[in-house]
C-alpha cells in the first residue's frame, strides 16, 4: 500500500469517527422518552471570555476546560467532551486534506 492509499484510508476512518460523534451528540439531546432536552453551553463560553479573574487564560482551551471551571450538570460535561472530540477530529481531517493535496501536487510534478 502506498502513502496516498494510507492517507485515503485514514481520511475515511476520520469521517466515520466524525459521524459517530455527531450521532452521539444528537442522542444526548433526546431523553429516554424521546423528548428533546436542551443542553446549553453558551454561558460557559461567555464566562470564559469575561474579564473575571477566575479564568486562567483569555485563550479558548476547549469546552471541557470551560465547563470544569464552573458548576455543571453531567450532561453538560458529556456534551463538552463530545464537542472537543469533534474539534479534534475536524483538525485531523484538515491535516489529512493538506497531505492529500501535497501528495497530489507531487504526483503532478513527478508523475
Amino acid at each position: 500500500m502506498d502513502k496516498y492509499q494510507q492517507i485515503i484510508i485514514d481520511y475515511a476512518s476520520n469521517r466515520k469517527a466524525l459521524s459517530v460523534i455527531k450521532k452521539n451528540i444528537q442522542a444526548l439531546f433526546v431523553d429516554k422518552k424521546g423528548d428533546y432536552s436542551h443542553i446549553d453551553l453558551s454561558d460557559f463560553r461567555e464566562a470564559w471570555y469575561s474579564d473575571d479573574d477566575e479564568y486562567p487564560s483569555p485563550r479558548w482551551e476547549g469546552w471541557v476546560r470551560a465547563v470544569e471551571v464552573e458548576d455543571h450538570e453531567p450532561k453538560q460535561l458529556e456534551l463538552a467532551k463530545l464537542y472537543d472530540e469533534r474539534t479534534k477530529i475536524n483538525r485531523e481531517a484538515g491535516q489529512l486534506k493538506r497531505n492529500m493535496c501535497a501528495y497530489g501536487r507531487w504526483l503532478i510534478t513527478n508523475g
